[in-house]
């Protein structure tokens, strides 16, 4: 019997188990429980759309949550800082906005989606940053340096899509 040594990507290959690989078409649900908020959702996702070449967002208006049944999916919801802060079971970040995202591949396709919440009781400076923060991570996209949306804490955050969070979209595609 012949014993062959495997790298750790190649047993992950041969295991099943792929890394992410973040789509660029996605179906957004921006939930109507956002009420007056609703259009400035919408122009947050148009924004990611308008920065980051070939990124598809087809927004839809409807109350949907995802599972594993749900395809290249970002879900959007109102929420609070007190339930986002219970509900991630930490107090020490800004509990302004939260991303559930996930990814599978099932050797049928790939199954990507993301279920965003954003705290409605914050002031509307933060509430823009960290819509357009919370999308970024329903991109796959994780934090970075200070003067861009992916920092955290919010107030790092730019309060527009920079060259480097585009870079680091691109990059991941």
């Amino acid at each position: 019997m012949k014993l062959v040594h495997l790298g750790l990507a190649a047993l992950a290959a041969a295991c099943g188990n792929f890394p992410d690989r973040p789509g660029s078409s996605f179906d957004v649900y921006v939930d109507p429980a956002f009420g007056p908020q609703l259009g400035d959702v919408v122009a947050a996702v148009d924004a990611w759309q308008s920065a980051a070449p070939g990124l598809v967002m087809r927004v839809q208006i409807a109350a949907l949550v995802c599972d594993s049944s749900c395809t290249h999916t970002i879900t959007i919801h109102p929420s609070t800082t007190a339930a986002i802060a219970a509900a991630n079971h930490v107090a020490s970040f800004d509990p302004f906005g939260s991303c559930d995202r996930e990814w599978h591949d099932d050797h049928n396709g790939e199954r990507e989606y993301a279920n965003i919440s954003v705290a409605s009781d914050i002031s509307p400076d933060d509430w823009h940053k960290v819509v357009l923060h919370e999308i970024g991570h329903g991109l796959a996209l994780q934090h970075t340096g200070s003067g861009t949306v992916m920092c955290s804490p919010t107030d790092c955050g730019a309060s527009s899509i920079t060259p480097a969070d585009v870079a680091q979209y691109q990059g991941l595609r």
